[in-house]
């Protein structure tokens, strides 16, 4: 069955981004400011200054060599002038691709590698990034661009004639100022003309989430970026404003951030970051009438002890998207709203949001609403078939004029071209979409499929769990694969009173079928690794399980036994930078860089259900590329154990080597 939506079709216009966007006949006050920073809200532009500043952006790139399709790599953070920058570089015939700020070097190395940019504009703070990088790729100094948000709003109404060329604004490391480019006077933006061009000339390379290996980049046309628009465009009763603290390098604000303020001169109020007490105040203080936030902004509002009920009870329109949430928490929002729409939105960086409910429409079961206009999905199900019947499920394709050109450097089957494979596993019930889960992170129990969202939902459910990630494991047995369960548990003064694993277990047990439990067991972490959207990055706890699977086996290799565990005392190993055996009354805390904690006590519960007395180990610090703390308890092959601060080991150093070494180490005190 082929399931369409019941707004129509799209008829999308022969034209680029940037016409798209300014050309339109104005219904509003040019003069009005559209774009403005919410901690400063002098700091702003309206419609004719957007427009000439664009235009004199366009200029200064063409001058310093920006030719067609080339693409400009942008390392800046939130800024109200972030959308001046995306039409400036589209505008002059290039390619914008956005990169976190927050980014390390070697992600960072890996857009550049992907993208090719000719030119890079970053903040200062982002130069010891950014220029090895340059080195190493051999892209010039004068290149990168420097963006000063305190220094550049200053030349904004200043004609260039009166402060000179680009040479007095060079910076002392020879990059260049971001001010260099407004010396050029100013120049139209390259149009396009035919459907041809439109639909195959890249505008932007979109990062795509990266959840389960390296980030790629989905290559976006002038034509999708318009069909993504239209599609999720709503016309509503009340004048729209809106406070946004989204990250604009990703797909889900581009609309909201880049598109309606230019076409409709919506009033826009950016935040430099999301910071919740700001982000409410600003709500009520500048009247904001919808509100868009990824899950962990609306986590964070439904857990706080602010009146979020009064703070923001100007919002007639709310969405959560760029990740999956759970049903429990989106009604808990919505119940927070005085009169509002809530709705969780469904969509792909590779095809645009494709589903939702419009301004109007509540609905409490969960769903990701309906398809919005010019989108076609089916389902097919394990077998290959076509799924015929409403309510069950099968993996989601989907046919719009939203879905990309391609991955940039990859190669990008000609059937999905047509119609995409999402990868997420849905089923449609009276025309409404439900997600059940990523085909790939389903965990197959004895033959049944298991989602790890639906777990998750029902943990979010406890009132001592403030987040909680569900992967596959393998079993006791070696060969099945069990669902585990990493959980943040709500602070309290006392760590006693804190909710414990066989409670987590009971708690879902009680609720799920009996293949549903979490028999791989239930690991406590301080934080649940996300992307910036706030979908959890699963690799990064399979990999913490992968290495604490390694250090138990060798651990058990050693022969310890329970009479030999009491013999274990401190010692130092200098091989080991310091290798520290405590006793369990001992507080565990020790530098990730010089030393490895051990206590070594018996396990008095097991969250496994086929797990047996043994080893516990206690905690496990090691010299991390990348930290992701927290504590465990696990069940393997009937050894329960414990890790605090699981972390992996920097890229250059051998896993192998540390282990051998921990080793000795263990043996050693149980001689």
């Amino acid at each position: 069955m082929i399931y369409t939506s019941t707004e129509g079709p799209i008829q999308v216009p022969v034209t680029d981004i940037v016409s798209f966007c300014f050309d339109k006949q104005n219904d509003f006050n040019e003069e009005k400011p559209v774009l403005i920073d919410a901690d400063e809200p002098s700091r702003c532009l309206n419609y004719k200054q957007y427009r000439t500043l664009v235009r004199r952006l366009i200029a200064g790139f063409r001058a310093y060599g920006l030719q067609d399709g080339d693409s400009v790599l942008c390392q800046v953070g939130n800024t109200y002038l972030y959308p001046v920058l995306f039409m400036s570089i589209v505008g002059a015939g290039g390619v914008w691709v956005g990169s976190n700020p927050a980014n390390q070097h070697h992600e960072v190395d890996h857009y550049v590698q992907l993208g090719n940019p000719k030119f890079i504009v970053t903040e200062a703070a982002g130069l010891s990034k950014i220029l090895p990088i340059c080195e190493e790729r051999q892209i010039p100094r004068e290149n990168v661009f420097v963006f000063d948000i305190d220094t550049f709003p200053l030349y904004i109404g200043v004609p260039s004639v009166f402060w000179g060329c680009s040479d007095a604004v060079k910076t002392s490391d020879s990059t260049r100022s971001f001010t260099d480019l407004l010396c050029h006077g100013e120049l139209d933006w390259k149009t396009i003309n035919t459907p041809e061009e439109a639909k195959s000339s890249p505008a932007v390379y979109f990062s795509t989430s990266g959840t389960t290996g390296q980030p790629k980049l989905a290559m976006v046309s002038h034509w999708n970026m318009i069909a993504h628009h239209l599609m999720i465009h709503q016309e509503v009763p009340f004048e729209v404003t809106r406070v946004i603290s989204l990250p604009f390098f990703h797909l889900f604000a581009t609309s909201f951030t880049f598109i309606q303020p230019t076409r409709y001169g919506h009033t826009t109020y950016v935040m430099r970051r999301f910071h919740l007490e700001k982000y409410l105040r600003y709500h009520s203080q500048y009247q904001a009438t919808e509100a868009y936030m990824a899950p962990p902004m609306l986590i964070a509002m439904i857990q706080s002890e602010f009146d979020v009920k009064d703070l923001l009870k100007t919002v007639r329109f709310a969405a959560t998207g760029g990740a999956p949430c759970d049903a429990v928490s989106i009604n808990k929002f919505r119940s927070l709203l005085t009169d509002a729409t809530m709705t969780a939105l469904w969509g792909m960086t590779e095809t645009g949001v494709a589903s939702g409910f419009r301004y109007g429409e509540n609905d409490e079961t969960g769903s990701v609403g309906r398809f919005f206009r010019g989108m076609e999905g089916k389902l097919i199900d394990a077998d290959g078939n076509l799924v015929t019947e409403d309510g069950e499920p099968g993996e989601l394709y989907c046919r719009t004029q939203g879905v990309m050109l391609g991955y940039r450097n990859m190669e990008f089957p000609e059937e999905e071209k047509e119609w995409f494979r999402t990868g997420d596993v849905c089923c449609l019930r009276e025309g409404k979409l439900y997600i059940v889960g990523r085909a790939k992170e389903l965990i197959k129990v004895k033959g049944w499929q298991v989602a790890p969202a639906e777990l998750e939902a029902v943990l979010l459910q406890h009132p001592e769990i403030v987040d909680a990630a569900v992967c596959g494991t393998v079993a006791a047995n070696g060969v099945d694969e069990v669902p585990r369960a990493y959980v943040v548990r709500q602070k309290k003064l006392h760590e006693t009173s804190m909710i414990t694993a066989e409670e987590v277990y009971q708690f879902s047990r009680t609720r799920l079928a009996s293949y549903k439990a979490l028999d791989g067991g239930v690991c406590f972490v301080e934080e649940i690794p996300r992307t910036p959207s706030g979908k959890i990055q699963r690799a990064k706890l399979s990999r913490m399980d992968e290495y604490r699977r390694s250090v138990t086996v060798i651990l058990l290799s050693t022969g310890i036994t329970t009479e030999q565990k009491g013999k274990i005392s401190e010692i130092k190993d200098t091989a080991m930078h310091g290798v520290e055996v405590a006793s369990p009354t001992q507080n565990i805390e020790a530098s990730p860089r010089r030393s490895v904690r051990i206590s070594a006590h018996r396990s008095n519960t097991s969250t496994s259900s086929s797990s047996s007395e043994g080893l516990s180990l206690g905690s496990l610090r090691m010299r991390p590329r990348r930290k992701l703390t927290g504590s465990s308890t696990m069940s393997d092959n009937g050894v329960s154990v414990t890790t605090t601060n699981i972390q992996k080991v920097q890229k250059k150093q051998s896993k192998r080597s540390k282990i051998k070494k921990l080793v000795k180490a263990v043996q050693a005190a149980a001689a």
